[in-house]
């Protein structure tokens, strides 16, 4: 099996075990960041910082960075999307694998160019 397989077959798994929740996105930081209303249960919500799950786009300042956010913003304005999490990042936001309907975010900015493949630190 090759790493990336490897990579694929433990994020699937990890998303096994994670929560789904629909949100409104909100304002957006970078390519892989963004505001959300994440709607929790019944009435209840809370507003989170959003970090995209397996995915990195270039940082403020550096090359695709306006590309990265433009491409991610306008995907974003199209409505509410889903969040797949499990677990917060060192830096308090949720890392979740973000979709709507059969289109996958993160995937969508590996195929476009905007990001590369990442793994949170432990």
């Amino acid at each position: 099996m090759t790493r990336r397989a490897g990579l694929r077959v433990a994020l699937q798994l990890v998303l096994l075990l994670c929560w789904t929740f629909t949100a409104e996105p909100g304002r957006v930081i970078d390519g892989d960041t963004f505001w959300a209303k994440v709607h929790k249960y019944l009435r209840e919500y809370r507003i989170e910082k959003v970090r995209l799950l397996g995915v990195d786009t270039p940082e403020e300042g550096k090359a695709g960075y306006a590309e990265a956010k433009a491409f991610s913003r306008a995907w974003l304005e199209k409505g509410d999307v889903t969040l797949e999490f499990c677990a917060d990042d060192f830096n308090g936001r949720l890392l979740a694998k973000v979709t709507r309907g059969t289109e996958d975010l993160g995937q969508l900015l590996l195929t476009n160019g905007h990001a590369v493949p990442w793994r949170p630190k432990r």
